[in-house]
């Protein structure tokens, strides 16, 4: 790939750290390749970050500061589905009530990455976005967590092809009084195990 050898490494160190906490994640200024044209009312250094990875890695950089810049280009090709597999491991931090953060992939990250995906397959591709949490998690709530929903409904309002699929073929709910079947898959059924505040949630295959 032009611009970049294989195996490479890129670092890219910006002036501002942290997080946006303000779903869908877009940036808080319009670069010139961005075409959605909202913008939001914090700062967004992950997309700045994830910006300047790419300009660092030298990708498409005869077309950096344009708006035909398309740093994914050789790499994705229009009309094209493309899975995204980011790290969706546990909704909870056994010591720290904001350990999520830092064990699960950021949604201002999965923000970022799709909207450059979305440069190179155009209209006519697809985004999927899956993995295959552990057992006792909650796939719906690390959703609601990371704003995948409300990333998926910008670009579903935008007529592009977004969908979140879950990967297991169970899930467990955790429950301290009565059983629960909240947060269970569509076409799923409960088989109890011995713990008694466990249930399992099968799915079919």
């Amino acid at each position: 790939m032009s611009g970049m050898q294989e195996n490479s490494v890129v670092a890219w160190r910006g002036k501002a750290t942290g997080y946006p906490r303000l779903a869908p994640f877009s940036p808080s200024e319009v670069y010139p390749e961005y075409i959605y044209g909202e913008t939001s009312a914090e700062a967004n250094p992950v997309y700045e970050a994830i910006r300047g990875c790419f300009h660092t890695a030298r990708l498409d950089a005869a077309n950096f500061g344009l708006t035909e810049w398309n740093p994914l280009a050789e790499l994705i090709h229009p009309g094209e589905s493309v899975l995204l597999k980011p790290n969706m491991v546990h909704q909870r931090h056994p010591r720290d009530p904001e350990g999520w953060r830092y064990v699960i992939t950021h949604g201002s990250v999965i923000r970022a990455v799709a909207d450059y995906v979305w440069k190179a397959v155009g209209t006519k591709g697809k985004i999927i976005l899956a993995d295959a949490p552990q057992t006792d998690a909650s796939f719906s709530e690390m959703t609601r967590l990371l704003g995948l929903d409300a990333i998926r409904d910008f670009y579903l309002e935008r007529g592009l092809s977004f969908e979140l699929i879950d990967l297991r073929q169970e899930e467990w709910i955790r429950t301290d009084q009565s059983p629960s079947i909240s947060g269970r898959p569509v076409n799923s059924w409960i088989i109890p195990v011995p713990d008694t505040t466990t249930e399992r949630i099968m799915t079919p295959a």
